[in-house]
């Protein structure tokens, strides 16, 4: 008897040597998570065609509810309610970018979704403009907080016309196929002394780590977020980009979070 043996390339470094975490991912999507024992990157296995290219995934309206519709699960939360519900989040991490401001009057929010950010961003800001390539998103937080929103992918900015004091991408970058190549992109972006801001959710969360929490791992890896960080594979994305980065880890969720996992 023969059969077929598939070789999984690390999408970082290349090394074949990877190790199988899961066989499944949330709503028990049949993806494998898989680690390169030689770089530590966490990633999804295959990445749908479609995903290799953001404007060909995200622009289309319905990918938010896919494949909630299919399995008979309600939509998300409308625009204004998810406007709402992230503002705390918002908040936070304005408050983590405004002591490094020092004169800076322009912001570029990657990644808008429903404005939530970029709502209070404006208010110490000369200049704001996001990218949102879901149009809906992007009407909404063009409507409701009058600011220039792009839907435009990442790579066709020009940087010759299009350049920020500061960028800031939260819980975006695991998002993109190739995440280096857009770090190495954002730099363009920038201005001289400029100050770029990103978040990202962490693979050494204690719920997967200390606690082995076995329900929060099967709604831990998803299908829109193709790569997992650790603060050290982070930091060496960044390393790699030519960024002379800080990373630190952020706890965004209460003890009643963890508490309701256990």
């Amino acid at each position: 008897m023969t059969g077929n043996m598939t070789t999984v390339a690390c999408p970082h470094c290349g090394s074949t040597e990877t190790t199988l975490r899961r066989e499944r991912i949330r709503y028990d999507i049949r993806r494998d998570v898989r680690e390169c024992n030689a770089c530590d990157l966490v990633f999804l296995w295959p990445i749908e065609p479609e995903q290799n290219k953001a404007a060909d995934f995200y622009q289309k309206e319905q990918f938010r509810n896919m494949p909630r519709e299919s399995l008979g699960l309600a939509s998300h939360s409308k625009e204004q309610d998810i406007f709402q519900t992230r503002l705390g989040q918002a908040q936070r991490r304005l408050d983590g970018v405004l002591p490094h401001m020092d004169g800076h009057s322009s912001l570029l929010e990657i990644g808008c979704s429903a404005g939530s950010f970029v709502s209070l961003a404006k208010k110490h800001f000369p200049s704001v403009t996001a990218v949102e390539l879901d149009p809906t998103f992007a009407q909404f937080t063009r409507q409701t907080q009058n600011i220039d929103v792009l839907e435009t992918p990442l790579e066709d900015l020009d940087p010759a016309t299009q350049k920020y004091d500061v960028i800031c991408m939260w819980h975006v970058l695991e998002h993109l196929a190739n995440p280096w190549q857009t770090l190495r992109r954002l730099s363009d972006l920038l201005n001289d002394g400029g100050l770029l801001a990103i978040e990202v959710p962490n693979i050494e969360d204690p719920l997967l780590t200390r606690f082995d929490c076995k329900p929060f791992e099967a709604f831990y890896y998803q299908e829109p977020h193709l790569y997992y960080f650790s603060p050290k594979t982070l930091a060496d994305a960044f390393a790699e980009a030519g960024w002379d980065a800080t990373v630190s880890p952020v706890q965004i969720y209460s003890l009643w979070n963890h508490l309701n996992w256990a």
